[in-house]
Formats: structure tokens, sequence, C-alpha cells
């Protein structure tokens, strides 16, 4: 099995392999248009034929990028490094579940310290009514 990082890497060439022969073809099929329009004329038959061939490439190009992105998914799936990444991953999910726990338990506390707090100003007040001096 390979690792992300080549998957990544060999999938990134053939998108850039793809991507230079697609441009090389959108310019092959500019030029044809601007040499006749330079020479003041309709396409040619051949011309037409050509840039006719030439977008069904590009389509196809298009089709080959999809399936690529589909194959790169599978093999991201099955690569070495996807098992470590679920299992930290797992681990972190844990750590925040033991986190959220300990804040819940936080969260008890502080609303009872809250509640003591009250009852202590009420406390606190009804005793400086009762005596005043204090």
């Amino acid at each position: 099995m390979a690792k992300i990082r080549d998957i990544m890497d060999s999938f990134k060439e053939q998108q850039a392999q793809v991507a230079a022969l697609d441009r090389e073809l959108s310019a092959e099929r500019k030029e044809i248009k601007k040499q006749a329009f330079l020479e003041r004329r309709k396409l040619t038959d051949e011309e037409i034929a050509r840039r006719k061939e030439i977008a069904a490439m590009r389509m196809e190009l298009a089709e080959a990028r999809k399936m690529m992105g589909q194959d790169i998914i599978k093999n991201l799936e099955n690569s070495e490094d996807i098992d470590d990444l679920i299992n930290k991953i797992s681990a972190v999910n844990g750590q925040l579940e033991g986190n959220l726990e300990k804040l819940k338990k936080i969260e008890g506390y502080a609303k009872t310290a809250e509640k003591i707090s009250a009852n202590l100003a009420k406390t606190v007040k009804k005793l400086v009514e009762i005596h005043p001096a204090l």
C-alpha cells in the first residue's frame, strides 16, 4: 500500500500532465481559428474537422480528470496512513470526550458554588438588616 503523500504526489503529477495537454490542445484550436482570421478566410473543412477533433479530445480529458479524482479517493481510502489517521482521530475524540466530562463536573461545581454564594449573600443581607452595626 502507498502512503497518502505518495498518492497525492502521483495525482498532482498526473493532473499536471493532463492540464498541460489540455492547454496545448486549446492553444492549437485557437491558433487554427486565428490563422484563418489573419488570412481573412473561412475555416477549411480540414480545419473544422481538426477543431472538432480537438474539442472531443478535450472532453475526453475532462472525463479522465473525473476518473482520476475517483481513483485518488479509492487509493486514499486504501492507503497505509489511513488507519493511523483514523486511530489518531479516535484518540483525539476520546480525549475530547474525557475533557467534556470534566467540564460538565466543573459546571456542576460552579452551579453549586453559585447557589451557596447567593444564599450567603441573602444571609449577610439579613444579618445586616438585623444588626445594622455589623
